[in-house]
């Protein structure tokens, strides 16, 4: 039977291999850090943070979404489809806000990097970082209530939060490039060779977690923007209509978009195990004793 539900289950449906990878991934990279106290480090922490952040999605967000849309398809319980929706909303709200702004965090964390140099390490510690993760919940949770219990109501604050975190992301990543790129023209210009080879090494290095973060960044990007786009598009609705009931093809839209979003919880660990050479070693060792 096909009807106008068909295509949400269908998107729905997607979501399952992502979640698999979501879950085995991000819990391969947490248990390589626990693993491995020697990544700890205040750049480190936020992947961290990402990453049980992006378990959750797999564990929770990814699953109950399915079952909601499984349970509107056949009309079952009302009441159950209900709480189902709600949960998912509340759930896919919170976990993508609290991933989106950390990952958003990693720019500015490498910003202070190449600006602070050695008062980084001062300015910038664990502690403080692990508090920030710690404190992003709570502004996430009230956001995400209010859309749990308004549908469409997050979208009206989340929709300009996150084109401003684009913005000042693309601000943050131009002045780091700038950066870099002085110091690299700075370190070809040395006249000791003792002095070049260091200064290599450190610019390198600087040059790579540049890169690192925004392969990170880019791929948030391609997954957040259809979401902006759609959440962008159900606010001109609502000025419009003064209501959030949206046409079909717009909520599916919609919903097509959050699959997207749910989808960088899986690309992040890859990532992390394919551009991070620290992590990637850690990963492999992880690996290695459990299929042995």
């Amino acid at each position: 039977m096909f009807n106008n539900t068909t295509p949400f289950v269908i998107n729905a449906a997607i979501n399952f291999p992502f979640y698999v990878l979501a879950i085995v991934g991000n819990l391969l990279i947490l248990v390589s850090f626990a693993r491995t106290p020697s990544l700890v480090s205040p750049s480190n922490v936020l992947l961290i943070g990402l990453a049980l952040t992006d378990l959750c999605v797999g564990l929770i967000v990814q699953p109950a979404y399915i079952a909601w849309k499984i349970h509107q398809h056949f009309q079952q319980d009302p009441t159950l489809v209900g709480f189902l929706g709600r949960a998912t909303r509340f759930a896919s709200s919170l976990l993508c806000g609290v991933s989106y702004i950390i990952v958003s965090s990693l720019s500015v964390d490498r910003f202070l990097a190449v600006h602070l140099h050695l008062r980084y390490h001062e300015i910038v510690t664990v502690r403080r970082v692990a508090f920030f993760c710690a404190f992003v919940w709570f502004p996430c949770s009230v956001a995400s209530s209010l859309g749990a219990w308004k549908y469409g109501y997050f979208e009206l604050f989340s929709a300009p939060f996150v084109g401003i975190c684009l913005l000042l992301n693309a601000v943050l990543y131009s002045k780091i490039y700038r950066v870099v790129r002085r110091h690299q023209l700075q370190v070809w210009n040395q006249v000791t060779v003792f002095q070049s080879t260091a200064q290599i090494i450190i610019s390198t290095g600087l040059k790579n977690s540049f890169i690192n973060i925004f392969y990170l960044y880019i791929i948030c990007l391609i997954c957040y923007v259809p979401y902006m786009t759609t959440a962008f598009i159900s606010i001109l609705h609502f000025q419009q209509r003064g209501d959030m009931h949206t046409p079909v093809s717009v909520t599916l839209a919609f919903e097509v978009s959050w699959t997207i979003t749910f989808i960088n919880s899986s690309f992040n660990p890859l990532l992390f195990s394919w551009r991070l050479k620290n992590i990637r070693a850690a990963v492999k060792r992880t690996l290695k004793d459990l299929l042995c």
